[in-house]
C-alpha cells in the first residue's frame, strides 16, 4: 500500500492531536471493525499525544518494508518479522505473539517500532485480518512491552 494511502487508512481507531491527553477516539470504520479499535481505545489513554505532522515519511516506511512479506500469527513469523526489522535497520523494536495487556486480540503476532517519539503498530490476528496505526509511547518511553 503506498504511504499515502497508508497515512489516510493506518489507524482504525483516532485520537485527539491537541497536544494534550486524548479524551476521546473515534473509529475510523465501525461498519468493519473487528473488535481492533476497543483495544486501543484502551491502550491510547495510557500513549503520549501524536500530532498527526509527527507522522512522516520514515515512520510511514516501517509498514512498507513489513508489508513487502505476507506473514501469520505464529511463533516462526515472530522471527521473520524481527529478522525483516533487523535487516531493514530498525533497531528498538519489538515483535512477539500478543497478550491480554497488549492493544490487539490474544495470539495475534504484533509488532511495534519506535521512529523519534512516534510509535508504528501492527498486527495480524489469528484470523488473519491485520490493522496498522500509529500511537505515542508508553510513560517509560517504549512502544509495547517487551
Amino acid at each position: 500500500m503506498p504511504a499515502t494511502l497508508l497515512l489516510a487508512f493506518a489507524a482504525a481507531c483516532t485520537e485527539n492531536a491537541s497536544g494534550a491527553k486524548p479524551g476521546w477516539t473515534t473509529c475510523a470504520d465501525p461498519a468493519n471493525d473487528d473488535g481492533h479499535c476497543d483495544l486501543q481505545r484502551k491502550d491510547v489513554h495510557q500513549r503520549t499525544v501524536v500530532p498527526s505532522q509527527a507522522i512522516g515519511g520514515s515512520a510511514s516506511a516501517v509498514h512498507d518494508v513489513v508489508d513487502e512479506s505476507r506473514f501469520a500469527a505464529t511463533a516462526s513469523d515472530v522471527a521473520a518479522v524481527t529478522d525483516v526489522l533487523d535487516e531493514a535497520g530498525y533497531e528498538d523494536h519489538v515483535v512477539r505473539l500478543a497478550r491480554d495487556s497488549d492493544p490487539t486480540a490474544i495470539g495475534s503476532l504484533i509488532y511495534a517500532v519506535k521512529v523519534g517519539d512516534v510509535c508504528v503498530l501492527g498486527d495480524v490476528t489469528p484470523a488473519d485480518r491485520s490493522h496498522e496505526w500509529f500511537a505515542g509511547v508508553l510513560p517509560d518511553g517504549s512502544c509495547l512491552v517487551p
